[in-house]
């Protein structure tokens, strides 16, 4: 990789062909992330005899189990590894977006995956971060994914899963603590019930959603949102 040193993270689809290589650099500089594409573009320049160059892109990453214990359940995280320890811990497809906005092909992912196992998916379990959810840009991203979701699978149940962030805060944090008797799903129609509820609040105090500040997202959060949906 140019000018860089790291590890290649191969991103697959759902049959096991390689559609993208993460980098995650040995040693960042402060101004740039960790993780970075790599890119083959430059295979297809006229001087060159390559072809099928691809460029960087950001491609979800499809992790497959050993054993698919259970056909109609498909896991929603970000970050690879999630991906690739939800699917050893729980023997289920596991589809790692790359970045929370980065959703515009998942529908094709889970298009694949029911073509390989020949199962309809009923679950989807939305897993990002336990910090996450008092991010009302990344809810509001989760919910649109959802709604895109349901125009091609219609009859597909989504749920979240929560957890104290105390316990973890990414769903792998959670498992290798040994926590994940801890994780509770949530009907994401329940969840939205109460997360919407809380935005309508903040509009009609603050005007605009951009004014609300973290900490209050955050506090109210807590008690408006997470421990009603954790204790119901």
């Amino acid at each position: 990789f140019a000018k860089q040193q790291g590890i290649g993270i191969p991103t697959k689809d759902a049959f096991g062909k390689i559609v993208g290589i993460q980098i995650r650099k040995d040693n960042p500089s402060e101004k740039k992330k960790r993780y970075t594409w790599f890119s083959s573009s430059y295979a297809e320049y006229d001087d060159n005899d390559y072809i099928f160059g691809t460029p960087a892109g950001a491609p979800t990453h499809v992790a497959t189990p050993k054993e698919n214990n259970y056909p109609g359940v498909v896991f929603v995280t970000e970050g690879y590894f999630k991906a690739e320890t939800l699917a050893s811990t729980f023997g289920a497809y596991a589809i790692s977006v790359s970045g929370v906005g980065n959703y515009r092909d998942i529908v094709e992912d889970l298009k694949a995956i029911e073509k390989k196992t020949g199962e309809k998916i009923e679950y989807i379990y939305v897993s990002y971060d336990a910090d996450m959810s008092s991010n009302i840009q990344v809810y509001n991203h989760a919910k649109n994914m959802v709604a895109l979701i349901e125009e091609q699978f219609d009859t597909v149940e989504f749920f979240i899963s929560l957890w104290n962030e105390s316990d973890g805060k990414g769903i792998d944090d959670l498992i290798h603590n040994g926590k994940k008797h801890t994780l509770k799903k949530v009907e994401f129609k329940v969840f939205e019930r109460y997360y919407d509820k809380m935005l309508a609040k903040f509009e009609e105090k603050y005007e605009m959603l951009q004014r609300v500040p973290k900490e209050v997202v955050l506090e109210t959060y807590q008690k408006e949102v997470f421990s009603m949906v954790m204790a119901a």
